[in-house]
């Protein structure tokens, strides 16, 4: 009992230690990507494994925005985020984080005997306010129609801060050699977006029009409007998905994030996103598909995915140009979650786990006074608190059944009613469907043939009534 308090302490500090997250929001801001690099190293490779990858590097600059979740980290492109795995397989979970600093650490691993194989280790180190490195190791142990896919890469990229220049790293002043940085494209023959809606909307426009994911993967949309004047603004769409015509619920935010099932068989197929503003309507296209070896790699070494432009077979990257090559690589999200909602889940859950150690420490002493209050209860029933084994004294005699000292020439135990044996004779015990009566106010004894105390004239009680009222507390 007495350690108690420190350990409600203990707990108290080991729950609390998770819960105070940090703030990354020094970090958010307009950053650039200024380098990439991917190294590949095949152990062995067969002819369902793909196309075989290749190992790449890139310099162009890329906009990008970060946006700060709690302590976590969110890049709007390229699909980087310091609080998930970042790979495109539905089948990794988080296997250990750690947050140390400016640096967060993640292992990302499938299930050892998985068929589909790969371990996943990030590393995020802010090596100052205006710069920031990603690194990941990843191996890939797949099993595809009797071949044996084995590769490991390790992929590299550099951030800095907008506005901001390194000695020895590209100057920031270099134009992206892709379409604009802006999430949404650009169509052709619109006004610039840098103007002042003049009246109702003509049309929408939902960005992007066609995307794939996997399973248990989300993706944002985003909706334009525009009015007479062509000019382009952000539009507050109501959103919802349909598919095959016939709408499905639980899958579309109110922001215009889809969230594709866990499984394939909860989510796998072609669905219809829909944005309706003003009665105006647009839509855009989203499968979704479980990604096989070459969909994974595809996603990883194409440098066209923070860009915000789709993958071309034959790219720079030397990647993966089989059938996941001629399809869209998942789009960037327009812009992440607010951070309320993860905080509030994280302060729900140590609430919880706080109201969970107090009702343990409850029970836990409850049960101890329990167990207590019984055992002086069995010791009060079996006469632990009369003396059992008195000295011989000749002025007194003892009780047979009971062992009580009583004094010389007593004919009845006054505790139990068993009868004394007189000096010289053997000492008898009242048979078992004769115990002797009890008085319940003096509680003296008398023979099993008594019904009134001499002393008092109260009604006498058979002795194992008297010693059941006794044990109670009557």
């Amino acid at each position: 009992m007495r350690c108690l308090p420190a350990l409600l302490i203990a707990l108290v500090v080991a729950v609390a230690a998770p819960c105070a997250s940090g703030s990354a929001d020094k970090y958010a801001g307009q950053w650039k990507r200024v380098s990439a690099s991917t190294s590949v190293k095949i152990g062995s490779w067969g002819e369902n494994c793909g196309p075989e990858p290749k190992s790449y590097s890139n310099s162009s600059v890329v906009e990008v925005e970060i946006v700060a979740q709690g302590n976590h980290l969110v890049f709007t492109k390229g699909g980087l985020r310091t609080d998930r795995c970042s790979s495109a397989n539905p089948r990794l979970i988080t296997k250990s984080e750690k947050i140390t600093g400016a640096r967060w650490e993640r292992v990302c691993e499938t299930a050892p005997d998985d068929s589909k194989y790969e371990r996943d280790e990030y590393f995020y180190v802010a090596i100052n306010d205006n710069r920031i490195e990603y690194k990941v190791k990843s191996d890939y142990d797949w099993t595809l129609k009797g071949d044996h896919c084995v590769l490991s890469l390790e992929e590299r990229r550099v951030f800095e801060r907008s506005g901001t220049s390194l000695k020895g790293e590209p100057v920031g002043a270099k134009e992206p050699e892709t379409p604009a940085p802006s999430p949404e494209p650009e169509v052709a023959g619109e006004a610039p977006p840098a103007c002042e809606r003049q009246g109702e909307i003509m049309r929408i426009q939902v960005f992007p029009r066609d995307a794939e994911i996997g399973p248990g993967e989300r993706i944002c949309f985003k909706a334009s409007g525009f009015d007479a004047s062509g000019c382009r603004f952000d539009a507050a769409a109501v959103w919802l998905a349909q598919q095959n015509g016939v709408e499905v619920g639980g899958l579309m935010s109110r922001g215009g994030c889809f969230q594709a099932g866990a499984t394939a068989a909860e989510s796998e197929g072609g669905y219809e996103v829909i944005a309706m503003a003003e009665g105006k309507k647009a839509s855009a296209s989203v499968r979704v598909v479980f990604p096989d070896l070459s969909d994974l790699l595809h996603v990883r070494l194409d440098p066209a995915r923070e860009l915000g432009a789709p993958a071309a077979a034959g790219s720079e990257a030397g990647g993966a140009s089989g059938p996941a090559a001629t399809n869209s690589t998942p789009a960037p999200i327009a812009a992440p979650e607010p951070a309320g909602a993860p905080l509030l889940l994280i302060l729900a859950v140590c609430l919880v786990i706080v109201v969970a150690a107090g009702v343990v420490i409850i029970v836990i002493v409850f049960r101890k006074r329990t167990a207590a209050r019984v055992d002086e209860d069995d010791e009060d029933a079996d006469g632990g608190a009369w003396p059992k084994a008195p000295k011989q004294d000749p002025s007194k005699v003892s009780c047979p059944k009971c062992g009580e000292m009583l004094p010389a020439g007593s004919r009845f135990c006054p505790l139990d009613g068993t009868a004394i044996a007189s000096p010289g004779s053997s000492p008898s015990v009242p048979p078992p469907d004769a115990p002797g009566m009890v008085c319940p106010k003096c509680h003296r004894g008398y023979g099993s043939d008594a019904r009134f105390c001499p002393h008092d004239s109260a009604r006498l009680v058979p002795y194992p009534e008297w010693r059941s009222g006794r044990r109670s507390g009557r």
